[in-house]
């Protein structure tokens, strides 16, 4: 397993493949027919009105991706780096 970029330790998986540029139409798919279910089956995971630091965080599920995705989502958040 690859390590995460810090930054999904903040992002949501769903904001990731709706709104980061870049993402290819296979991880886009993953994305919302792996991780996002798995997020909406963890109680402890539920996401509220506004957005919490950690709550549905993509670092939580990033053992559901393989490793090609993991350097590909690293990649894509180097470039968001500031």
């Amino acid at each position: 397993m690859i390590k995460p970029n810090e930054l999904f330790e903040y992002y949501r998986a769903d904001e990731v493949a709706e709104c980061w540029e870049g993402v290819p139409e296979h991880l886009y798919l993953t994305i919302w027919n792996d991780i996002v279910p798995a997020q909406e089956a963890d109680p402890e995971q539920q996401l509220g009105e506004i957005p919490e630091c950690g709550v549905a965080a993509l670092v939580n599920y990033w053992h559901l991706l393989s490793e090609s995705d993991q350097e590909l989502l690293n990649g894509l958040a180097e470039k968001r780096d500031y």
